[in-house]
């Protein structure tokens, strides 16, 4: 949670009086996922709130008015940013299928050579703006590891093909010519953020 915290100048109108903290969803949020203690839109003097954001990212406003006050006080725009990157994809794709990335992990097909898999963001994500990496992080076996462009630990851009923010994808191309099929476990964060996902990684014929 993010605390915000009004101090009202010494002698100010304003020292006593219940004030609100209001909250105005911008992008990619529910108002489910914004959560204020005390309730947005209560009054309250202890004039102190304590932030939670939950289950999705996006972005959000808050804002600040009390009695007497003719304009609000306007918190500059929040990004929410769920710690699961898998929350952050609305699809995986490789050669026009959809991936399942949670539920089984990347399958590799070496008879297809070399194989892209897009990760398509979700329209308008906070995190379209974000580098990302790639690490493996479980069974690093010699011989046994595909290359990647970009390579592991370097940062892949996300790329906006339409230009508009609402087709956002980050383009990861396996190399398949002699991997022999190890298992192995690849880790995808955004470069600035805590938000990550693991992927478990197999051959399929």
């Amino acid at each position: 949670a993010q605390t915000v915290t009004l101090t009202p100048k010494s002698g100010s109108p304003l020292a006593g009086l219940p004030v609100t903290l209001a909250c105005t969803i911008k992008d990619g949020l529910d108002v489910a996922n914004v959560v204020s203690t005390p309730d947005f839109d209560r009054g309250d003097t202890s004039y102190s709130w304590a932030v939670t954001g939950k289950t999705k990212s996006g972005t959000f406003q808050l804002s600040l008015a009390g009695k007497g006050m003719t304009t609000p006080i306007t918190v500059a725009i929040s990004k929410l940013v769920s710690s699961n990157l898998a929350d952050e994809f609305s699809g995986v794709y490789s050669h026009g299928k959809v991936v399942d990335i949670v539920g089984e992990g990347l399958g590799l097909k070496p008879s297809i050579g070399d194989q892209y898999f897009h990760f398509r963001l979700n329209d308008l994500s906070p995190l379209r703006f974000e580098r990302f990496i790639m690490n493996v992080v479980d069974g690093d076996v010699p011989g046994g590891i595909p290359p990647v462009t970009p390579g592991y630990g370097v940062k892949n851009e996300v790329v906006d093909p339409s230009g508009t923010g609402a087709d956002n994808y980050i383009i990861w191309k396996f190399y398949l010519s002699g991997y022999v099929g190890n298992v192995f476990m690849i880790e995808i964060r955004a470069e600035k953020l805590d938000s990550l996902v693991r992927v478990r990684c197999f051959k399929v014929s």
